[in-house]
């Protein structure tokens, strides 16, 4: 006999009005009963060659393409050899003071004039293979470009302006792609520093 499950969540001294099923007394998480149900339901049944329900197949994520292809699809987001999904691609752009670790330490919409240096930080998805640009753009006119190679389904980028003291207005920065799609845009006012 066993005198406790083999996986559990920490114990509380309060109970959760309301909890799930799925949550003991105390508020507990019965992962011994319910985790491997939820995956064993989530897997769902699939058909073998003889029409028979063969059990759901765990792909390693290190294991060659052609694994996951036997297997089925394993994401409805891919783009590989075989897939009719087109997966549009996505950009998240943002205004930072600075980069660190590749993510931006912040994300700001309004800085002073004092500010000597700002970068526009993108989170590119399904873009692989393609080339994109940062259009920065003062009072109409384009101020600079600078593009990037994409070379993975997720890959974040950064580009950065060194400021002078007089421009002061709106700053807009383009992400575009190499079709000339604007696929994402964001401003940035610059205002007179407080005296």
């Amino acid at each position: 006999m066993i005198d406790s499950p083999p996986f559990s969540a920490p114990q509380s001294t309060r109970s959760r009005p309301g909890a799930p099923k799925a949550f003991g007394a105390g508020g507990r998480l019965a992962l011994g009963i319910a985790l491997p149900l939820a995956l064993a339901l989530a897997a769902g049944p699939r058909a073998s060659a003889e029409g028979q329900a063969a059990p759901a197949t765990a792909i390693p994520s290190d294991a060659p393409a052609e694994a996951a292809e036997a297997a089925g699809p394993q994401d409805v987001g891919s783009q590989g050899p075989g897939s009719d999904v087109r997966v549009p691609p996505t950009a998240m752009a943002q205004f930072t003071t600075a980069i660190e670790g590749r993510e931006p330490v912040d994300q700001v919409s309004f800085v002073s004039n004092e500010t000597r240096q700002i970068f526009l930080f993108s989170d590119l998805r399904h873009l692989q293979g393609h080339r994109v640009t940062h259009r920065w753009i003062y009072r109409d006119k384009v101020m600079a470009e600078v593009a990037f190679e994409v070379g993975g389904p997720r890959w974040r980028v950064w580009s950065s302006k060194r400021l002078l003291p007089d421009w002061v207005g709106d700053w807009t920065v383009e992400v575009v792609t190499d079709e000339g799609e604007v696929i994402a845009a964001e401003t940035l006012t610059i205002s007179e520093a407080d005296s």
